[in-house]
């Protein structure tokens, strides 16, 4: 099977009520989306995992900048510190 590039998030709620918990970008989502998973359902209890497919890196990287200065997610402390 063919690797499946994109950005992916782990969420927890629903509809107005959803939070944003991290945010990942990678070139492989069957293999990588997961990694962060176990210390966040410890931390958050997120209840969803969301992908979505961006072939170029150049694309993933201004998708991930987005998403996380949008919704500052709580395990991309590290990215918000760097960007401001």
């Amino acid at each position: 099977m063919p690797r499946q590039s994109g950005n992916f998030l782990y969420a927890r709620g629903e509809d107005a009520g959803l939070q944003v918990l991290f945010v990942g970008e990678t070139d492989d989502l069957a293999t990588h989306a997961q990694e962060r998973w176990a210390e966040a359902e410890q931390t958050f209890g997120p209840s969803g995992l969301y992908t979505r497919l961006n072939i170029t890196a150049a694309q993933r990287r201004r998708e991930l900048d987005e998403l996380v200065s949008v919704y500052a997610p709580p395990m991309n402390a590290t990215e918000l510190r760097r960007a401001g």
